[in-house]
């Protein structure tokens, strides 16, 4: 789910964060990167159709023909390609290399308690602050380490806590999940059983208006939720 850079602040950062990045870029592993808004779907028949869906692609219906030629030149005959946003020529040679991965990724710098590393720590975070959203500065020695990090990372990765519940008895581990996710994803998160075999869900939420309430499948859950499923 996520890259972590640790970089030593008493030798030379950009130098660790060069070699970190350049070896990443070689296995084609781009950082804190959204994927190219195109879809290339392979099909039996009909050549290569080029639909552009939203109101920003459809300023480029200009690249249709190109985009047709480049994905012709990797050997594909015949697909749907679906442009969901503004793109370039390069987003879809990118789309097209199966082996891209788009991974989100932090620093986490170590050694904070040595002399000048504040100041330095202070450069790193001006410097690379806007391709690294999260940069955090560590101590072994000193114990120092934010008490949030845990949460700070869900946010960063669209995630959220929920607790399952069995016959009144919460579990005290949390389940992590997408953010955007529904009673449905937590039941197959579990076991596909639970959705076959799905009657009803409880959901306990702090705060509510209601608290306690009876759900069904495509019920949006929220952090901190606390989940009952009842099967058949």
């Amino acid at each position: 789910d996520l890259i972590c850079l640790c970089i030593d602040l008493s030798r030379n950062f950009d130098r660790q964060i060069d070699l970190l990045t350049t070896e990443l870029g070689r296995a084609d592993i781009k950082l804190n990167e959204n994927p190219p808004p195109i879809e290339i779907e392979k099909t039996g028949s009909n050549n290569i159709q080029v639909f552009f869906l939203t109101k920003d692609s459809k300023e480029q219906l200009e690249l249709t023909e190109h985009i047709k030629r480049i994905v012709k030149n990797t050997g594909i005959q015949n697909c749907v390609v679906k442009v969901k946003g503004s793109i370039t020529l390069n987003q879809v040679l990118e789309a097209l290399n199966p082996s891209n991965v788009y991974k989100k990724a932090i620093i986490i710098c170590t050694k904070g308690d040595l002399p000048d590393t504040e100041e330095r720590f202070e450069q790193l975070e001006e410097k690379y602050s806007d391709k690294f959203p999260i940069i955090i500065g560590s101590s072994v020695k000193k114990k120092v380490f934010p008490e949030d990090f845990g949460i700070k990372i869900l946010r960063f990765l669209d995630k959220i806590r929920i607790y399952t519940m069995n016959a009144g008895e919460v579990s005290k581990k949390p389940l992590i999940i997408g953010k955007k996710a529904t009673v449905e994803d937590v039941a197959i998160k579990i076991h596909r059983s639970f959705v076959e075999r799905f009657d009803f869900a409880t959901v306990i939420r702090e705060g509510a208006r209601q608290k306690r309430k009876r759900v069904g499948l495509d019920y949006k859950i929220k952090d901190g939720d606390i989940i009952e499923l009842h099967t058949i």
